[in-house]
């Protein structure tokens, strides 16, 4: 995901990428039937919940870590994602 100031269709060289702290299985929402943390256009303040990544059925959530706006969400719910 990334966070910049405002939504545009381009991103701005201003963007913040949250990257993946570990390898594991991506999912944007708590459960299937829950809404995800965030869509592009959601606000974020730095402690705020992103998605999270299952690593040996242990679930680690994914703070923001900086205040802004998502603005491209590039990863597919239930998709593997490497470390950063």
């Amino acid at each position: 995901m990334r966070v910049g100031p405002s939504v545009t269709n381009a991103l701005s060289t201003d963007a913040v990428a949250i990257r993946a702290p570990m390898l594991g299985r991506f999912f944007r929402a708590p459960a299937p039937t829950e809404p995800p943390y965030v869509e592009v256009g959601s606000k974020v303040d730095p402690n705020d919940t992103v998605c999270i990544i299952e690593v040996m059925k242990l679930f680690n959530t994914v703070n923001a870590g900086v205040r802004g706006t998502i603005v491209d969400a590039p990863v597919a719910d239930g998709a593997m994602v490497e470390h950063d």
